[in-house]
């Protein structure tokens, strides 16, 4: 039995289109579920930006691990440049330290568009370390 192409572009559609078909539902436990595993371990994380057609900035965290990286939190802004304010990244943050397990030990790498005293004062606060490529 053959499928037709025409019924995977329906079974995508569906997929892109089903409001509960989202992160929220399915994403989030999974990440939550694959972090337990690392209760009392060294987590690496990345904290970085990637700007999309001169016109706006994906801030995204990512879990590194097996050579691999996923994403634990992200959000896009209107904004031009790859230097983004902490106060609009903070959500971001805020996100992947609640999705974390307890008791795991952090380390936060970032390039030079994130010196910011706030973002090394806030990792101090939560006990993360860090290194910011300067």
């Amino acid at each position: 039995m053959t499928i037709s192409p025409r019924s995977h572009h329906a079974r995508l559609n569906y997929l892109l289109t089903n409001p509960q078909v989202n992160a929220e539902t399915f994403y989030v436990p999974l990440l939550q579920q694959l972090l337990q595993a690392f209760i009392g371990e060294d987590v690496l994380l990345t904290l970085d930006t990637s700007i999309l057609w001169d016109q706006f900035c994906w801030v995204g965290v990512c879990f590194v691990w097996g050579g691999r990286s996923f994403t634990l939190a992200q959000m896009v802004l209107e904004h031009g440049s790859a230097s983004v304010a902490f106060d609009a990244y903070l959500p971001v943050l805020e996100q992947v330290l609640n999705l974390l397990p307890p008791d795991c030990r952090v380390m936060l790498l970032a390039d030079r568009g994130f010196e910011h005293g706030e973002l090394i004062r806030w990792c101090n606060r939560h006990a993360w370390q860090w290194s910011i490529r300067a």
